[in-house]
């Protein structure tokens, strides 16, 4: 919450909710910080702290993968492991919103319906499927211009 603002700051007023990046930002774990503007985000009245903190923490591991580790463009493919995971929704939804196509892995066929319903243009269940031979069968073996794997586990 806003509780102090500096001069010509402009769009936040005192005691507007917001929230700013993990990690990166000096005073991300103190109870009160001096923060850019720019490093700020408005959080409304009906989205509660816990809530905005995830999305913006999740968003923010989204934004790293597909704008700083690989520019994700219109007409790519993408693998995304873990395509219903914490973040996968949102990769979901920011891979149609650039004209890519997602092919989502996930662990089983209930989060395969997840990772459908946010945007997956096609789902692999690696219980069930061989995620190469899928992989290769749907993009008629061409290969993908970028895996993005969330989970950093061996497989």
């Amino acid at each position: 919450m806003v509780e102090v603002l500096g001069p010509g700051v402009t769009g936040f007023r005192k005691g507007s909710r917001v929230a700013f990046g993990p990690g990166g930002f000096p005073g991300c774990y103190t109870e009160f910080s001096v923060q850019a503007v720019a490093n700020l985000v408005k959080s409304p009245a009906y989205v509660d702290n816990k809530t905005a903190a995830a999305a913006l923490s999740k968003g923010w591991r989204v934004e790293y993968l597909f704008n700083r580790m690989h520019k994700l463009k219109a007409g790519e493919t993408i693998l995304f492991q873990a395509a219903a995971g914490g973040v996968g929704p949102i990769a979901c939804q920011w891979a149609n919103a650039v004209g890519a196509t997602l092919i989502g892995r996930v662990s089983k066929e209930t989060k395969a319906k997840l990772a459908k319903k946010y945007g997956a243009k096609h789902v692999i269940v690696t219980s069930k499927q061989n995620i190469t031979d899928e992989v290769m069968r749907l993009i008629k073996g061409e290969g993908v211009d970028v895996v993005c794997d969330s989970i950093g586990k061996t497989y």
